[in-house]
């Protein structure tokens, strides 16, 4: 196997560590994404929630106040 073997070895572990991390992160990404999108085809309270809060958008006759930076 030789020294370089073995430093080969474990730069590949570390790597392999690195990418089973990225690829735990990645599904808890997906997880989440997934359940906003289905939030967002099955759920009108969700729907309106962003709607003002990214949006801002509002109802009619209603009055919006800013506090801050919108």
């Amino acid at each position: 196997m030789g020294e370089m073997g073995v430093v080969k070895y474990y730069r590949m572990k570390a790597q392999c560590t690195a990418l089973t991390e990225e690829i735990s992160k990645l599904k808890q990404d997906n997880g989440r994404l997934r359940k906003e999108v289905s939030s967002l085809k099955n759920d009108s309270a969700y729907i309106e929630r962003v709607a003002r809060d990214k949006l801002g958008l509002a109802r009619p006759g209603e009055i919006v106040y800013y506090y801050g930076e919108p």
